[in-house]
């Protein structure tokens, strides 16, 4: 609450707060007032006209099983999960607005259905049982950061059985911008969504072009002047970018719904489509990206890396002095334990317990990197110290809770940093020290063609820096050190792959994979001199949760 002397002084710069973001769904009276729009007929702004979902709703049901589980994120008053559950499919819906939970619920209980409803933000829900079909309609998914959209599609990847679906209904970048860059309005409300007492509302827009997010800030002003501020934000995506996104998390993409099958409405032809995409079987391997989706139908990494980087110590942008700065920067006591997932040759942990006296457990897939650091503990007197496990890490909780959490360099395993931050959370101790290595864009590329050119799928693979550091913010976490990589450590780890792979073609010739190591020889060198040496940054974050 403020008065209008402030509203007249404020800059036109808008910033929104952590709290301003989203609309506060949740509040009981503004949820009441949000519940009155979604049951409106007269418009298709909150939930769409109910001729509309009936046509969604049989376009579902024709892709599932009988009885299969459909979760639906963001359901509003249940609209989609009635109409599933009166054709037998067992339906979870979770929403963050208590007045649509509580009505939802209660037209369930008048007809009769078991449907299971929870008043949640959907950040932060986590299932029992898994899922045939996931379902997020109406944009949902740009009111939430590039964090959030990460860890969300990551966990939606876990919670579906094997070849479940995910569908998910998005804004297109140009409309995402085009809100960004609206002209600031006014108008008088004897009511409205934000207050329930006669109001001016003012509202203003923008458009972040580098962060690629639009913001609108509403002023809703009082007849006695007192003014009260509200805020909403969007992320705009790519096409390429969802495709990225989904891909990533470990999702293969389907044809989606003919658009007489999955109308939009005539208020959102051309801002909305949907995506459908199929959780990818175990069995099949993912698109290889630079740093990520290493991993391969056998319990080993693709074979190009095993080549590649078998004469590597470590294998990421960091130099033995980085590791050293690192361990140092976290003064850590004799015996803190440490779990590393995707552990490559061992180094970090075999340094660390010859220098600080750690103990700890690297897991790690490839099975030549596996036997690399056994040896080097052993090379180095740190046996009864470090164990390393050969297994994937995808998944891996530890048995014990450790001090010391890390994934430097493979957040691929849990489809991006944010998944990776949810899974170390589950091995680590209160209090305790996760360590995420992760590339960021020390510049932001102009085109995605030139992303491309850097060995990723789009400019959203990666966050800048201060966009990764915001981006664990939004987390629920606290930066409390990083070490970054430079070019020095970039041109060792990359470099060095350049020598190992000539002397590999002059030894093996006659080598079916010989072709490949030829191409990747040839592209190499001028990949990284030309671009991924000027774009390219690579850190190691220590967080703690708050």
């Amino acid at each position: 609450m403020m008065d209008i002397s402030t509203l007249i002084s404020a800059s036109r710069h808008i910033r929104l707060s952590a709290e301003e973001s989203k609309i506060p769904w949740d509040e009981p009276a503004f949820s009441q007032r949000m519940l009155a729009n979604h049951l409106s007929q007269d418009h298709d702004w909150a939930s769409r006209r109910l001729e509309v979902i009936e046509q969604q709703v049989a376009w579902i049901a024709s892709q599932l099983s009988p009885g299969a589980r459909i979760l639906d994120l963001g359901c509003g008053p249940g609209f989609y999960a009635h109409r599933l559950a009166e054709r037998g499919f067992h339906c979870v819906g979770v929403d963050f607005s208590p007045a649509s939970v509580n009505w939802a619920r209660q037209q369930a209980q008048n007809a009769g259905l078991n449907i299971e409803y929870i008043q949640q933000d959907i950040r932060t829900y986590s299932p029992t049982q898994p899922f045939d079909f996931i379902m997020m309609t109406f944009g949902e998914l740009n009111v939430f950061s590039t964090a959030d959209v990460r860890a969300l599609v990551s966990r939606c990847a876990q919670w579906l059985m094997p070849s479940g679906r995910l569908l998910i209904e998005v804004h297109t970048f140009d409309e995402v911008k085009r809100q960004g860059m609206a002209e600031a309005s006014w108008q008088r409300c004897p009511d409205g969504l934000f207050l329930d007492v006669p109001h001016l509302l003012l509202t203003e827009h923008r458009w972040d072009g580098e962060a690629q997010t639009s913001s609108t800030q509403f002023w809703a002003i009082e007849a006695n002047g007192h003014t009260t501020r509200f805020g909403s934000q969007m992320t705009a995506w790519r096409d390429e970018a969802y495709a990225s996104l989904l891909e990533n998390s470990g999702f293969t993409l389907l044809p989606p719904p003919e658009s007489h099958d999955w109308p939009v409405s005539e208020t959102f032809e051309g801002k909305l489509f949907a995506l459908l995409a199929e959780k990818a079987k175990t069995s099949e391997e993912r698109p290889l990206n630079t740093q990520r989706n290493k991993r391969n139908s056998a319990l080993d990494i693709p074979r190009i890396f095993t080549i590649s980087e078998s004469e590597h110590r470590i294998h990421n942008p960091f130099t033995e002095e980085k590791y050293a700065t690192l361990g140092r920067v976290l003064r850590m006591k004799p015996d803190t334990r440490i779990l590393d997932l995707g552990s490559g040759s061992g180094e970090m942990l075999c340094t660390w317990a010859r220098e600080h006296a750690i103990t700890g457990v690297g897991i790690d897939m490839s099975q030549l990197f596996s036997e690399q650091a056994k040896r080097r503990a052993e090379e180095l007197g740190v046996s009864r110290r470090v164990q390393f496990i050969h297994d994937d890490a995808a998944g891996y909780v530890a048995e014990e809770k450790c001090d010391v959490a890390a994934c430097v360099g493979a957040t691929w395993i849990a489809g991006g940093f944010a998944g990776t931050v949810e899974l170390l959370a589950q091995s680590l101790k209160p209090g305790g020290i996760m360590l995420i290595g992760e590339p960021y864009w020390r510049q932001l590329p102009a085109t995605d063609e030139i992303a491309q050119a850097c060995g990723v799928s789009a400019i959203a693979d990666f966050l800048t820096l201060p966009g990764l550091v915001s981006a664990f913010d939004d987390l629920g976490y606290d930066v409390v050190e990083m070490v970054l990589a430079d070019q020095e450590g970039w041109d060792r780890y990359e470099a060095a792959k350049w020598l190992t792979m000539r002397r590999w073609l002059e030894a093996n010739p006659d080598d079916d994979f010989a072709t490949e190591i030829r191409a990747e020889l040839n592209i190499s060198p001028k990949r990284h001199v030309t671009y991924a040496r000027e774009y390219f940054g690579w850190g190691v974050f220590a967080l703690i949760s708050r």
